[in-house]
Parts: C-alpha cells; sequence; structure tokens
C-alpha cells in the first residue's frame, strides 16, 4: 500500500469481518484509508435477508456507529455508516425493519441473486448461466436490478452491470450492444426514481477488467441525466481500501461527470472530480 497525499476522493463502499466475505475490522480499514489520503469512508456490510454469514446484525449496525467517533479521533478518518443490502421480492418486510431501525447514511442497494443464484458468486453464476441462454440470463438479471431501483428503498444501487463478472466468459462475452436496452430501462429508472448509482471500481481487478458499470453504460446514465453517483473500492480487506479510486474517477471524468457524491443521513453532497488532479 502507497502513502500519497490527502485525496478529495472518498471510499464509499467497504466491507468489515462481520460477514464471511470480509477480513478486517472497521478500524483497520480506516487505518488503511488514512495511510492512502482518503478522509472518508462508508462501510456498507452486506444485509441480504435469510442468508447466514452475509447479514450484519443490528448489534453489529450498532458498534459501528460507536465505533466512528473513536475512529475519527484517532485516524482523522469519517466514516459513515451504510449497508449494502439486497432486494429479495420476498423479504421486503425484514429489509424495511432494518433499514427504520438506523439513521443510515447510505442505503446501498444490490441485485447480487437472480433465480436463487449468486452472481457474485463463481460457482453460484456458473448454475445460472447454465440454466439461461446469454441474452435470457443477462435480461433477467437488468429486470431483477431495475425492479430493485423501482422498490424506493435505496439511496444508491451498487454495480450496476454485476452480471458481467462471470458473465463475461460464461455467456459468451456478450458486448454491450447485446443488452443496451436493458442498461437504458435502468437509467431511466434511477432518473424517475432519483436513485443514485455506483462507480464500483472492484471490477478493475476481475475478469472483465474494468469499473461497473462500463463505459457504454455510463454514456446512457449520462444521457438520461442522472447526476448523482458515490465511488467505492468495494474492499473486502484493509490493503484493498482505496484501490482503483483515480480509474474510476477517471471513467467518470470521460463520460462527462463532473462530480462525486458522499452520503450523510441520506442525503448527498458533492465535491468537484476536477479538484483531485492525481488521475
Amino acid at each position: 500500500m502507497t502513502q500519497r497525499k490527502a485525496s478529495t476522493l472518498c471510499d464509499f463502499h467497504i466491507h468489515t469481518r462481520n460477514t464471511d466475505d470480509a477480513q478486517d475490522t472497521l478500524e483497520a480499514m480506516a487505518e488503511a484509508a488514512a495511510a492512502r489520503g482518503i478522509l472518508e469512508i462508508a462501510v456498507t456490510d452486506h444485509f441480504v435477508p435469510g442468508l447466514q454469514g452475509y447479514c450484519v446484525t443490528p448489534h453489529q449496525i450498532e458498534r459501528h456507529f460507536t465505533d466512528a467517533e473513536r475512529i475519527m479521533r484517532r485516524h482523522g478518518v469519517s466514516v459513515r455508516v451504510g449497508i449494502e443490502a439486497d432486494y429479495l421480492p420476498g423479504a421486503v418486510r425484514e429489509l424495511e425493519a432494518m433499514i427504520r431501525r438506523f439513521d443510515f447514511d447510505m442505503i446501498l442497494g444490490a441485485a447480487h441473486f437472480v433465480d436463487w443464484c449468486g452472481l457474485a458468486d463463481e460457482g453460484s453464476a456458473r448454475t445460472y448461466f447454465s440454466r439461461h441462454e446469454p441474452r435470457a440470463a443477462y435480461r433477467m438479471y437488468f429486470e431483477h436490478l431495475e425492479e430493485s431501483i423501482r422498490s424506493g428503498l435505496f439511496h444508491v444501487m451498487a454495480h450496476l452491470d454485476l452480471v458481467k463478472k462471470f458473465g463475461a466468459a460464461m455467456a459468451g462475452n456478450p458486448g454491450f450492444e447485446e443488452y443496451a436496452e436493458c442498461a437504458e430501462s435502468v437509467a431511466r429508472a434511477l432518473a424517475e426514481t432519483g436513485t443514485a448509482f455506483e462507480l464500483n471500481c472492484r471490477g478493475f481487478d476481475h475478469a472483465c477488467a474494468e469499473q461497473y458499470p462500463s463505459a457504454p453504460f455510463l454514456a446512457v446514465i449520462k444521457q438520461a441525466g442522472v447526476e448523482t453517483v458515490t465511488i467505492g473500492s468495494d474492499a473486502h480487506r484493509a490493503d484493498a481500501v482505496g484501490d482503483h479510486l483515480e480509474r474510476g474517477a477517471a471513467a467518470l471524468a470521460a463520460a462527462g461527470f463532473t462530480r462525486i457524491a458522499r452520503f450523510r443521513q441520506g442525503k448527498p453532497c458533492f465535491s468537484d472530480l476536477r479538484a483531485d488532479q492525481s488521475y
């Protein structure tokens, strides 16, 4: 991990060891952020109703709020407490109860699960793509994503084209033109509901070797008039905090976006992308 000057960029998607896919404490994540000059982060542990090991508890959320104050004093890093919650039609009441229970800074929506398959997991994704031909597989994912957006439960939607994580290889590497109409429908849903989206930098380390969403998808979103976007590394360990933020910011700038949002108590405040010259 390299030390660098304080950045105007923030990291609004990190995970702690509260769920099975991550390994470090919130303090370790914040300490890593400070070492990279990132002065604001959002902790967004998973909440997938009914999935053991991927469902942050109320007690753990309360601990985040308590730890945030101490971390600010010790490391100078502002910690915003959020959640990454999956929209599952059969578990909306449970999700709503969790959302109402806390004054979250940001509720990050996700569409990891389609046809009972987790598209971020290689084995589960393989099952999904074995069941459906490529066009249908992508269409089903985007239909579920749009339904999640239109639920009105989320401030921000995460990694909009997550389906390509394994779909690029398992579904014959479909080009954007194969699902452009679906992307346009998702962009309209964002615009019509006033939902923000996330530029997720984790894809630079995946087989797709690019951000979520892709450059053509970003152009569609911009054309739809959606302007509120967060940025995050989607780090699941301390040494990945802040990874590829500059590359993600450069992708946003190339698409014509001029600012990045931070959420505080459900409301966005903005930083000028042009203020960070590191990319």
